[in-house]
C-alpha cells in the first residue's frame, strides 16, 4: 500500500470531495454544501491523499462545543486499508485542537462497514 497523507481540505479539493460524495452516498449534498464547510474560519474537513490524488474525505460541522460528522467517503479500492479510521481519528484530534469536546454523527444500521469503522475508532453507537 502506498503512503496516505491526511490533511486539511482546501478549495481545490471541493470538486473531488463532491464527486466522491455524490458517487458513494445515497443522500447527497451539492458542491455548495462543501464550499460552506471549508469557508468557515476553522474548517473541519479533512482529505486523505495518496500519490497526489484524494482517495477519501471526512467533513464535520462545528455545533456549539461539538463536531457533527456530516459526511465521509473513501474510494472503494482503498476501503479496509485504514484510510477511514485514519481520517476519523485525525478528525477527533483536530476537533479537540479546536476546543470541541465531542465528535458525533449518524449512521444507518444497514451501513455495516461504517458501523464497524466507528466502533473500531471508539465511538458509542446508540
Amino acid at each position: 500500500m502506498r503512503k496516505v497523507k491526511i490533511r486539511l481540505a482546501t478549495e481545490e479539493d471541493i470538486d473531488r470531495i463532491t464527486e466522491m460524495h455524490q458517487s458513494y452516498i445515497q443522500s447527497w449534498h451539492p458542491r455548495e454544501y462543501f464550499e460552506r464547510l471549508i469557508a468557515v474560519e476553522e474548517p473541519l474537513v479533512l482529505v486523505a491523499e495518496q500519490a497526489g490524488r484524494v482517495v477519501g474525505y471526512t467533513a464535520c460541522r462545528a455545533e456549539w462545543e461539538s463536531a457533527h460528522l456530516v459526511s465521509m467517503g473513501v474510494c472503494p479500492r482503498e476501503r479496509t486499508k485504514g484510510v477511514g479510521s485514519g481520517m476519523t481519528l485525525a478528525m477527533v484530534v483536530l476537533a479537540k485542537e479546536r476546543g470541541l469536546t465531542t465528535v458525533y454523527g449518524h449512521v444507518r444500521e444497514s451501513n455495516s462497514s461504517a458501523v464497524r469503522l466507528y466502533r473500531k475508532c471508539g465511538f458509542a453507537l446508540e
